[in-house]
């Protein structure tokens, strides 16, 4: 059972990170146009 929570909380973790990155790349590709 411990094991699934492990699975989850990583999977949390990666989409929070992966949704961070798109978030700079957007930015930062906003402060290229700029």
């Amino acid at each position: 059972m411990e094991r699934v929570w492990v699975v989850v909380y990583s999977l949390n973790v990666l989409r929070k990170t992966l949704v961070l990155v798109s978030w700079w790349l957007e930015i930062g590709s906003g402060l290229r146009l700029v």
